[in-house]
């Protein structure tokens, strides 16, 4: 006589909910101090450049931290700075499992150049039109934030700006850029 032997299993759903509110963070801004403080150094009386890199969460320690930062080209102090993000690098594992331990990549970042030494009245502060297309782009689609100066406009220029000869340890701020769609759960 043969005997069935029945194994019953549980399936659980497991969702990892990655962090909205990221730019909220205090963790981020201390994170993209060192990348601030480059491209201070890198504004001078002759150039500038800018800098950006995507933002990962470890998940086995809650830990944000950097990954594949870049600067861009030097530009003249008479030219915008301009800077293309690397396409976004795959979470790792690229496929995890349930059980496992994964560093997502949940943002990119870039910072926007001091104006101390620009030779136009001034520039515009914040995500500029081509940050937000940066946002969509299929090798990107994530949720990003530029790390700029808070707006201080000179008497006749627009309110959204800074005056050139602007100091270069003025007040920043994290302002985020969310794309229409968000990076599909993982």
């Amino acid at each position: 006589m043969k005997t069935k032997t029945c194994l019953s299993v549980k399936t659980i759903a497991l969702i990892v909910l990655l962090p909205v509110s990221l730019h909220a963070q205090t963790t981020l801004q201390e994170l993209l101090a060192p990348i601030w403080e480059l491209t201070k150094a890198d504004a001078t009386d002759g150039q500038r450049r800018e800098y950006a890199g995507y933002i990962t969460l470890n998940t086995a320690t809650g830990e944000y931290s950097l990954a594949d930062v870049v600067h861009g080209d030097w530009v003249a102090n008479d030219e915008p700075a301009e800077l293309w993000l690397l396409a976004r690098p795959p979470d790792i594992p690229e496929n995890p499992s349930p059980i496992d331990t994964v560093i997502y990549i949940v943002a990119w970042f870039h910072t926007h150049t001091p104006t101390q030494y620009i030779t136009v009245p001034y520039r515009p502060v914040g995500p500029s039109p081509e940050d937000f297309t940066a946002a969509i782009h299929p090798l990107v689609n994530l949720p990003g934030f530029v790390l700029d100066y808070v707006a201080k406009p000179a008497p006749n220029h627009p309110p959204n700006s800074i005056p050139a000869g602007h100091p270069k340890d003025g007040e920043t701020a994290l302002y985020p850029i969310t794309p229409p769609n968000r990076r599909a759960m993982p």
